[in-house]
């Protein structure tokens, strides 16, 4: 619809939406991905997806 229309409005996204919320209604935040080196400080490297060492079983039944 605001395409078609050639309406462009600048909205915040969903996530700095929801930050905002979370620091309204929290004590306490812990973001993921927010870390801006490529290591940590013990020296281990920083992964880019939390679901990056998570494994999958997949079943067909086809």
């Amino acid at each position: 619809y605001w395409l078609t229309n050639h309406v462009q409005i600048k909205r915040p996204t969903t996530g700095l939406l929801m930050y905002t919320m979370a620091t309204r209604f929290c004590d306490e935040i812990h973001l993921y991905g927010f870390w801006p080196f490529a290591h940590d400080p013990d020296g281990k490297p920083v992964k880019y997806h939390y679901y990056d060492t998570l494994t999958y079983h997949y079943t067909s039944s086809a």
